[in-house]
């Protein structure tokens, strides 16, 4: 693999398997195959060269050889490596790319926001006033269905 571990065990997603769901590990996991989910590792989290993830990948040290389309969170390094590429979002704690190394998307040192519901927060209050409604007119005078407020 890309590096050890020591003392836990490393979970390998082989060539030619197919994984689809939710992962979540306590030691390191390895994918030579395909993933489409969520994969989270307290250990280490690589992607080998054959190795395909869509989804959302976490771990302590992320490496990517292959190719990863989501979000992916390192809380401490990712690295990308010659063959490998990021398609999506990266947060980490340490950033390394190999010549080759390919992230397209945002990337950003730290952890995710935290998700509220999609509601993006500005901090800006905005007090303008609302135009008035428009009212739809009748088709036979052009003119609007109710009194106009003005």
């Amino acid at each position: 693999m890309f590096g050890k571990q020591s003392g836990s065990s490393t979970t390998i997603i082989g060539r030619g398997a197919r994984f689809v769901g939710t992962l979540e590990l306590q030691g390191a996991v390895h994918v030579e195959g395909h993933c489409e989910g969520t994969l989270r590792a307290h250990g280490q989290l690589s992607v080998g060269p054959h190795g395909s993830v869509v989804g959302e990948l976490a771990g302590q040290t992320v490496m990517v050889a292959g190719q990863v389309e989501g979000t992916v969170v390192a809380q401490e390094t990712l690295h990308v490596l010659k063959t490998g590429g990021v398609k999506g979002d990266a947060y980490y704690g340490r950033l390394r790319v190999d010549g080759g190394g390919v992230i397209d998307g945002r990337t950003r040192q730290g952890p995710p926001p935290v998700d509220d519901g999609g509601v993006e927060q500005t901090g800006v209050i905005d007090a303008r006033p609302k135009p008035p409604s428009v009212r739809p007119l009748h088709a036979e005078s052009g003119k609007s269905s109710a009194a106009r407020p003005w």
